[in-house]
């Protein structure tokens, strides 16, 4: 048991600070080639940036009382615009009216009487009959104004 305790000894420290960093880094060059050689710590390591967010794109057919990701697509888009005044630039008090019921129908991803409002005003101003439903021809009014 006694001339097993430093090697016990020497693998707890091996755990704890890592294996010295100079032995085996030709070895490990050889067989998975120069990328695998860590850098030195004097040199900046590069960022790794989080991966971005896919782009919203909205989705048809969508009408009253549907839920979900797609549902919840749509009104973030929705809020997008109402926030840029590409819906209800001229009316300040309905556009925050209907951002705050928005938002409430967002958490819930619920199609609800909001949603439908800031559809069809999005439908009046691009010229579309406003239904308060998105079909093909709103959705693709939307995703190239995203």
């Amino acid at each position: 048991m006694r001339t097993r305790l430093p090697t016990v000894i020497a693998g707890a420290f091996l755990l704890l600070l890592g294996p010295d960093p100079g032995l085996g880094q030709q070895a490990k060059q050889d067989r998975l080639g120069a990328a695998a050689v860590p850098a030195p710590l004097d040199q900046p390591r590069p960022l790794v940036m989080p991966p971005k967010r896919p782009a919203i794109r909205v989705a048809y057919p969508l009408k009253l009382r549907m839920r979900g990701r797609k549902v919840a697509d749509l009104q973030e888009a929705l809020l997008t615009f109402l926030k840029r005044g590409l819906i209800l630039a001229d009316d300040e008090a309905t556009r925050k009216h209907l951002t705050k019921g928005l938002t409430s129908e967002r958490k819930k991803q619920y199609f609800g009487r909001y949603t439908r409002r800031a559809v069809s005003s999005f439908q009046r101003a691009r010229g579309l009959r406003p239904t308060g439903e998105v079909d093909r021809a709103t959705a693709e009014a939307m995703n190239a104004l995203l």
